[in-house]
């Protein structure tokens, strides 16, 4: 009778654990994604995950955030120094073109990079939209499938890893910090945004 009451504890505990769990794991996994518009542009907002519905394809997006007190960040927090893009069907999505925006936690757009070469975040010294900084990535995808960034240049750069199937844009030197970031917008259209 005694290991049947010792057991008892424990399984509560084990079922407690594994309620927790399974709570934390499906918060983490669902999304939110609100169209905006008509077919021709859409705007997803999401955790993470997102439907491109110009090709009915899922990717997920990431933040890339540089070392602590690099890249213009003061010590102890990280500059956004890139996103991460996987899970994105070339094949499925050839002829489209995506615009990626980041906003505040207020929905305020924010800088994503400069362009005037200052090794400085925007709020050490401010940036002007068009003269110092933008404040959208553009991607496109051609009828090959090959994906490229628009408007490239030296400050924000596209690399692949065929290993993990991942995009990633780069930024020379960021405009914000990774915990500014309140939400990702990516925008899909089978023309020119």
């Amino acid at each position: 009778m005694q290991i049947l009451s010792a057991n008892k504890p424990r399984s509560a505990k084990f079922s407690a654990g594994l309620l927790i769990i399974f709570l934390t794991g499906t918060g983490t996994v669902l999304a939110a994604n609100v169209s905006i518009k008509t077919n021709v542009v859409t705007k997803e907002f999401g955790q993470g995950t997102y439907q491109i519905k110009a090709c009915d394809s899922w990717i997920r997006m990431n933040l890339i955030s540089a070392g602590t007190g690099e890249l213009g960040a003061p010590a102890g927090l990280s500059a956004l120094s890139g996103i991460t893009i996987t899970n994105l069907d070339t094949h499925a999505c050839t002829k489209t073109f995506f615009n990626i925006d980041i906003l505040n936690s207020l929905g305020d757009k924010l800088p994503i990079y400069r362009t005037d070469g200052a090794a400085s975040l925007c709020a050490d010294l401010p940036c002007t939209q068009g003269s110092t900084s933008e404040q959208e990535i553009g991607l496109a995808i051609n009828a090959s499938g090959v994906v490229s960034l628009l408007a490239q240049d030296a400050f924000h750069t596209l690399q692949f890893d065929p290993n993990t199937a991942t995009y990633s844009v780069r930024f020379t030197q960021p405009t914000i910090l990774a915990n500014d970031v309140g939400r990702l917008i990516i925008q899909s259209s089978d023309t020119k945004i």
